[in-house]
């Protein structure tokens, strides 16, 4: 992807003086030598959306994880002139506490069922990265679960082949309260970090982001022994947001 981070090559004399994070940022989001938004586009089912359930099973969308990740990006667009956004045909409610609302969150739907609208989302919103978690509701309604790794990568495969989109972040499922469940996840998760691996190797801008390990999600933070609650959530930002910071550092070395 260095060929969208060299668009504009000539940046304006008061960006030396500011932190190397966010010249990786201004150098991602000027295009043509014009600051726009970096548009990500988080991309999924209901963790993507951001449901929480209560002890008494009240459904709640508050955000998720992109309540936190958000609060952290906004760190670093603190230079006049460049910001972010989330894009998505999905908005959450007027009371979810974060400003940008947007995302591709549909609780319920399955790898296929996200890879039918993919390419209708990608051309109508043009994200530049896009946070990918999908596969839980695979597990959970035992869908041809031996196919499922390559249905994903399927998935991935026609969002790296998007002239737009210029990061696939391919996150890992969280656990699942239930160990037979929990199990398959294991599997799937290992399938899928291979195969982002091989796309690596062929040099496809590809990013494999170990949920399961890294947020330490806890079982007794899974509302439902599904979704996690606002603690959980809270654990998962951290790891997207060192992925996408980590990614430019090095698409800029």
């Amino acid at each position: 992807m260095a060929g969208f981070l060299s668009r504009c090559t000539i940046f304006p004399a008061y960006m030396r003086a500011i932190s190397l994070t966010a010249v990786l940022f201004a150098s991602l989001i000027l295009t043509s030598c014009h600051s726009r938004e970096l548009r990500i586009m988080p991309l999924g089912a209901s963790f993507t959306a951001g449901l929480t359930v209560t002890p008494n099973g009240t459904e709640l969308f508050e955000g998720g994880y992109r309540r936190y990740l958000e609060t952290s990006l906004e760190g670093l667009f603190q230079t006049p002139g460049l910001d972010f956004d989330f894009v998505g045909s999905q908005e959450d409610p007027a009371t979810a506490s974060l400003k940008r609302k947007h995302h591709e969150g549909h609780p319920g739907w399955r790898i296929e069922d996200i890879d039918q609208k993919q390419a209708e989302w990608v051309s109508t919103y043009k994200p530049d990265a896009i946070l990918l978690l999908v596969g839980t509701n695979d597990i959970l309604k035992n869908d041809h679960l031996e196919e499922a790794p390559n249905r994903l990568d399927q998935l991935v495969g026609h969002l790296v082949n998007s002239k737009q989109v210029q990061w696939v972040f391919v996150s890992s499922l969280l656990p699942l309260a239930d160990p037979a469940l929990d199990a398959e996840v294991q599997a799937f998760d290992a399938a899928i970090e291979q195969k982002v691996l091989a796309r690596q190797a062929q040099g496809q801008s590809v990013v494999w982001v170990d949920m399961y390990h890294d947020a330490g999600v806890k079982i007794e933070e899974l509302g439902d022994g599904i979704h996690p609650n606002a603690e959980g959530y809270e654990k998962m930002a951290p790891v997207w947001y060192r992925a996408i910071a980590r990614t430019l550092t090095q698409a800029e070395e």
